[in-house]
């Protein structure tokens, strides 16, 4: 019996539920054979009569209860039965044999165990009673049961489940369908509830499809018998003779290429305080021989990694007999440089990895250490994933280290090893800490194993290690593989190795969409299947692993036709899903994706006086009509000081702040109120500080009459309460020491003050922005804010310059500092008159506002290059991504005071292509003479002109 067998007696049932038995005795056999029978056919969508025409739904009629209970929840009850008896049955085998041994199984226990005890226990019962009967007697006991009482445990683990059934799932049911009165039919698969005209539409949907293929293939998969002895000695053969030939042999001479390396980074004047450090699958344990070897530079936070890629790629050129094939390219995703050496296999790649790729590498460490045939399973399964394309990134397959943590996670939960690294180590820990948690978890494993353990912790590893003793590498591999095809519930479980049990998927804020979820241990907030973009993506990996299982579990006997082979990956890749990660549409890849291909800019002609002033008009009146009147003013004013008293009485040395579009010179009539609490401590709050602050105002807004519609959000990056004033449907967000927001407020106004035009050029950037659904959080576009740097940026840079660069006029040597967060948040903020002594320009800006706005347009279509540059307002000089390792084919905004932080962080490739495409188009439109208006406003023809891009449900804008 395995080891998962074994361990699953430890819960115990109530005696509620054993008290259910006797109820639903009547309803097991009838409705099992009526379940077994319907999953032979697509007959998932049954119809539930008239019911709805019936007082049907109400909870106090018995007669509807059991019609019910027959027509649609005992199907669930069975499925949850059938899955039960797998988990469930042998705690209640475990349960029972403690109570129904005293009648039934003691019977047997005598006469096994007196025969069992002549040769095992004897030896043992003395030391031990307790431990033989848990370790021997009750595993007899189990396995005789299981054969000789099969019947009475199935009976009683049905008739449990059924009766719970009946007061749970019956009203789950029954309340379900009250949000579809007028269903007359039911999908079983899918349960979902339906009209007739829906049926067709729904049996062709492609979650349906696959419910039904999933449902006819577990038969499949749960036919498949156990393996014989002789299977196993088979495979066990084929794993070991696959695993020497794909394994790394040479990981120690990598090792040395890399501390060589290292050595010679030192001696270079221009690389002092950079380290390389090796890292990825060579430093995890879990490489084949066909791996890259991954080196990760590190440097200084503010370190030029132009500077440092281009000394590492001299290295390397300077040392030609030693190093070839070298390249160089700055420009992918992730910067690299690779090499190769004499002196080792492979190929070598540095790069900049992200401390969570990084500290998980470290953890998976601990693992391959472990247990040799840990180190085995994971290099094991990372060739088949390969060979069936499933850690293909370039298609949208899973990071290969996705691999190593899915079998990890199933030993543990076989009892077969424990969790080394814990989650709550991992908190604030760095790479180093990390390193030395593991190697002190392998010294206690070697104290435990070599000598008596002196610890409770290392007597704890050691009966770990004890459970592998009758384990080979066949059993594992195909055990492995029924527990990811049959077993684990993908859809609402983790794969985690970082926490004890198994991490529920509701207690993460990941997608709820994403049909797996694989915890990264050293970055826990992160799910690694998250980049895969699509659902049957997704559903292939699932399916890889069962078609795996199907051909190792199946076996025919040697000179048979029959041959194991990892090859099989190859057939199963012929039917990977071709997908775009930019529109999600089959059959292309995001290289060939059209939506990545921006429209033509056109040649644009010289606007006459008369279109001019249209324009120019146009947009002014913009402003005039965006901007908050004298009477909006003062309500807006009247609204803060209610919030101030009621923020300041509960926090008598705290002070308020307003920031946001309210302050910063761009504020609208539809724009929300900001304000920021400030608790003046000695020590910053941390997070969970803010959060009792928040839950506190939350508290005090909802007492408030004045206030409605409150609302505290946790789980966004920074913690707010929302409310709006219950007479005017103002919108008001606080914050807690939201002070860096508070700087960057004061800044956008000094810019808007400056020049005139800049308020006209950022109104009318933020309505095009809006109109366009270009400024929606939930479209994974660009902020209003982000749109204004956007548009400073440029001011800054046509020619002769509108804007000076607040944060470069000082007079003294180097930059004053005014430190907030952590970040130094100065820039000039002096009046016009000194503004004019310290930025002295040769030429005045005289361009009107129409000029100015097409020249916005006409930069970020074709001469700006986001390719390799970020939008930076803090400094004159051209800040590429290579610098702030942003690469990619996506705008790249810096916060000009949070400067490691790209504000298009969150921008998808759809949207990015959206937004310049709309940028085209709009220069198109502006810069050229009207052609017809077709009875509309200019403001229509302009600002929601036919041809911009939307989004798929546009928004709606506009004043009221």
């Amino acid at each position: 019996m395995s080891a998962r067998g074994r361990g699953r007696g430890r819960r115990n049932l109530s005696r509620a539920d054993r008290d259910f038995i006797d109820y639903v005795k009547d309803y097991r056999q009838t409705v099992g054979q009526n379940y077994l029978q319907e999953l032979k056919e697509d007959d998932s969508i049954s119809l539930l009569s008239s019911l709805s025409e019936k007082s049907a739904w109400d909870k106090t009629d018995p007669e509807v209860v059991i019609e019910v209970a027959i027509g649609v929840v005992i199907e669930v009850v069975i499925e949850v039965a059938i899955e039960v008896v797998k988990e469930v049955v042998i705690e209640v085998v475990i349960e029972i044999v403690i109570e129904v041994a005293i009648e039934v199984v003691i019977e047997v226990v005598i006469e096994v165990v007196i025969e069992v005890a002549i040769g095992v226990v004897i030896e043992v019962v003395i030391e031990a009673a307790i431990e033989v009967f848990i370790e021997v007697v009750i595993e007899v006991v189990i396995e005789v049961v299981i054969e000789v009482a099969m019947e009475v445990v199935i009976e009683v683990a049905i008739e449990v489940v059924i009766e719970v059934a009946m007061k749970v799932v019956i009203e789950v049911a029954i309340e379900r369908s009250k949000r579809f009165p007028n269903a007359h039919f039911l999908c079983g698969a899918c349960k979902y509830y339906m009209e007739e005209e829906e049926m067709e539409k729904h049996r062709k949907t492609y979650a349906h499809t696959r419910k039904i293929k999933v449902l006819r293939e577990d038969e499949v998969l749960e036919s498949i018998e156990a393996p014989s002895g002789e299977h196993l000695g088979a495979l066990s053969e084929y794993l070991n003779t696959t695993y020497q030939r794909i394994r790394l042999h040479d990981a120690e001479k990598r090792r040395q290429v890399v501390e060589d390396l290292q050595v010679a980074v030192q001696q270079r004047h221009l690389l002092s305080g950079v380290n390389l450090e090796l890292s990825g699958s060579v430093r995890d344990g879990f490489a084949i021989k066909d791996s890259d070897t991954n080196i990760r530079i590190m440097a200084a936070k503010d370190a030029n990694y132009l500077i440092i890629f281009t000394e590492i790629h001299q290295i390397l050129k300077g040392q030609g007999r030693r190093y070839s094939n070298i390249l160089m390219d700055l420009e992918s995703r992730s910067p690299f440089i690779s090499f190769s050496t004499p002196n080792a296999s492979g190929t070598f790649k540095l790069l900049v990895l992200d401390d969570g790729k990084h500290n998980t590498h470290i953890i998976l460490s601990a693992y391959s250490q472990w247990h040799p045939e840990v180190q085995q399973l994971g290099c094991l399964l990372k060739h088949f994933a390969r060979q069936a394309g499933v850690t293909d990134i370039e298609k949208g397959g899973l990071l290969p280290m996705c691999m190593p943590i899915v079998v990890i996670h199933y030993i543990q939960q076989e009892k077969l090893s424990p969790v080394l690294i814990k989650a709550d180590e991992l908190v604030g820990a760095t790479d180093e800490d990390i390193q030395e948690t593991v190697d002190k978890q392998i010294r206690n494993l070697e104290n435990a194993m070599t000598r008596r353990p002196r610890s409770k912790w290392q007597k704890v590893l050691r009966n770990f290690q004890n459970n592998w003793s009758d384990r080979n590498i066949a059993e594992l591999w195909l055990d492995m593989l029924r527990f990811y095809s049959l077993e684990f519930e993908f859809e609402k479980k983790c794969v985690g190795i970082i926490t004890i049990g198994v991490t529920k998927r509701d207690t993460k804020t990941w997608q709820r969409s994403k049909r797996i979820a694989i915890e990264e241990p050293g970055s826990p907030e992160r799910n690694l299947a998250q980049m895969v973009s699509n659902q049957q993506v997704l559903d292939y990996v699932i399916d890889s692993i069962r078609f795996c299982y199907l051909h190792f579990g199946v076996y025919e006997g040697r000179g048979r036709r029959h041959r194991f082979s990892f090859s099989i990956g190859q057939e199963m890749k012929k039917k990977f899903p071709i997908f775009c990660r930019n529109c999600h549409a089959p059959d292309h890849t995001a290289m060939q994706c059209p939506t990545s291909v921006l429209p033509e800019c056109q040649k644009l002609p010289v606007l006459n006086h008369i279109d001019k002033k249209l324009l120019n008009d146009l947009l002014v009146n913009v402003k005039d009509d965006m901007q908050l009147t004298a009477e909006e003013e003062r309500t807006r004013h009247k609204f803060i000081r209610t919030v101030d008293d009621l923020l300041l009485t509960a926090y008598s040395g705290a002070r308020t702040e307003v920031f946001g579009s309210s302050k910063n010179g761009f504020g609208s009539y539809n724009s929300d109120i900001d304000v920021t609490l400030v608790c003046e401590e000695q020590e910053p709050l941390d997070r969970d500080e803010i959060e009792d602050v928040v839950e506190k105002v939350q508290g005090i807004m909802e007492e408030a009459q004045e206030i409605k519609d409150v609302n505290a959000v946790f789980d966004s990056k920074v913690p707010v309460v929302s409310f709006c004033n219950a007479n005017l449907e103002l919108r008001c967000d606080v914050s807690v020491n939201n002070l860096l927001a508070i700087q960057n407020t004061k800044m956008l106004l000094h810019y808007s003050q400056i020049d005139e035009r800049v308020r006209t050029l950022g109104f009318c950037l933020k309505i095009f922005a809006k109109e366009c659904g270009m400024a929606d959080a939930y479209q994974r576009t660009l902020s209003s804010y982000t749109y204004i740097l956007m548009l400073i940026f440029y001011l800054q840079r046509c020619d002769p310059p509108v804007l000076p660069v607040l944060q470069e006029l000082y007079n003294e040597d180097c930059k004053p500092e005014k430190m907030v967060d952590g970040y130094n948040a100065w820039f000039y903020s002096g009046n016009k008159r000194d503004l004019r002594s310290r930025w002295r320009q040769p030429r005045t800006n005289k361009q009107d506002e129409s000029e100015l706005w097409i020249g916005f347009l006409d930069f970020y279509s074709q001469k700006f290059d986001y390719k390799k540059k970020v939008v930076s307002i803090r400094t004159a000089q051209d800040v590429t991504k290579m610098e702030k390792l942003w690469n990619s084919d996506l705008l790249a905004i810096e916060d000009p005071f949070k400067t490691d932080h790209n504000l298009a962080k969150a921008l998808s490739a759809k949207s990015n292509a959206r937004i310049l495409g709309n940028l085209i188009l709009a220069r198109n439109v502006f810069g050229n003479p009207i052609q017809s208006l077709q009875n509309r406003k200019h403001f229509e023809y302009f600002f929601k002109h036919e041809t911009y891009l939307l989004p798929e449900n546009e928004p709606e804008h506009g004043r009221k």
